[in-house]
């Protein structure tokens, strides 16, 4: 199993940038971000700006934009076929902190997190995001204009937590590649402070929204060994955090971003190890289900970003699941993990 995890291929950045106007964004900072990353991204790296989707489009196989920001299901997929989008092979994490002003001088911070293929593009999302900051970011002020910010560096971030500088605004270039890390050295480096085997407490810093299906598809003739047999059409959004639909819900992550981002499917037997999850109980339930929305201009509608927050233990026998509940600390789980939902740590 960690031969096959070997090939999650991820690169974790820090990105520190100076307020230049005043900002304001909202409680959660990852919806100004994600409308202001697509507009931004858009207007760098697509040649056709006037059209209203990708959708039609002769480049859309090989757009990068389309690739990073609507992510197609390739014709030739094996699994997700009935899906329109893959996952997104990128995830933003907006600023924790309460505040949501930020006058001229302040600094801001944020992580953005690459997966396997999309790490080659690293020098996109840094050109990407220095326009963002340009064009302005989060409510706009009596002007009419957005808040800007400056980028000053860029930090790689490693399994340890070290950091290498790969990009410095006095420089004006990148300094290096960075950190490319793989899902050994994660389970590996995170695995020195492991938690007890029998009890495991997860705790969701940003709302995590889960849709769980009771009933599943029928096994396919060719085995469980794929994620296909347990992806299903949503049902609605989950209160209660079972575990092993947390399990699921990052089984379903992980070998979907392998699959479609690093080449490489994931073989498991999926419907053993989800029941053998169904013997691990909730021990302590202190989640709460948060409400937030923000305004899709594309689709000209509010969008609902609601999720559970706060922490919740579990106890049964764990072991063969740590591997990930550990990457799921570093991709996020859930709907909207791109720009930030989904955040979980593992104690």
């Amino acid at each position: 199993m960690t031969d096959q995890l070997s090939k999650l291929k991820l690169a974790r950045y820090r990105f520190t940038a100076r307020v230049q106007d005043r900002l304001t964004l909202p409680e959660f900072k990852g919806s100004a971000f994600r409308g202001g990353f697509g507009h931004a991204f858009r207007r760098i790296a697509c040649p056709f700006k006037e059209r209203a989707s990708c959708e039609g489009c002769l480049l859309r196989g090989s757009c990068l934009y389309s690739y990073i920001f609507e992510t197609p299901v390739p014709k030739d997929a094996e699994i997700f076929t009935k899906n329109p989008y893959a996952p997104h092979p990128f995830v933003i994490e907006p600023p924790l902190e309460e505040r949501g002003s930020y006058k001229p001088g302040d600094q801001l911070s944020f992580n953005l997190i690459l997966i396997g293929r999309a790490i080659e593009f690293f020098p996109y999302f840094l050109v990407v995001i220095e326009e963002l900051g340009k064009m302005g970011l989060g409510e706009r002020n009596p002007s009419g204009k957005r808040g800007r910010y400056r980028l000053e560096e860029v930090s790689s971030i490693g399994p340890q937590g070290e950091e290498v500088k790969v990009y410095s605004a006095k420089e004006g270039r990148v300094l290096s590649e960075g950190v490319v890390m793989d899902g050994r050295d994660l389970i590996s480096a995170l695995g020195e402070r492991p938690p007890d085997p029998r009890r495991a407490q997860v705790t969701f810093l940003t709302p995590a929204r889960f849709h769980h299906q009771p009933e599943r598809k029928k096994q396919p003739e060719r085995g469980s060994r794929g994620p296909e047999w347990y992806v299903g059409q949503p049902g609605s959004p989950i209160q209660r955090l079972e575990f092993h639909i947390l399990l699921e819900a990052l089984l379903r992550r992980i070998s979907l971003l392998m699959y479609f981002h690093c080449g490489q499917r994931l073989e498991l037997d999926f419907k053993e190890l989800l029941d053998e999850a169904k013997g691990v109980v909730i021990e302590e339930d202190q989640l709460r289900w948060t409400e937030l929305a923000r305004y899709s201009s594309r689709q000209g509608r509010w969008i609902k970003l609601g999720g559970l927050t706060g922490r919740i233990s579990f106890a049964g026998q764990l072991g063969p699941f740590l591997p990930y509940l550990l990457l799921g600390e570093q991709v996020h789980v859930g709907k909207g993990t791109a720009f930030g939902l989904g955040k979980m740590e593992l104690s």
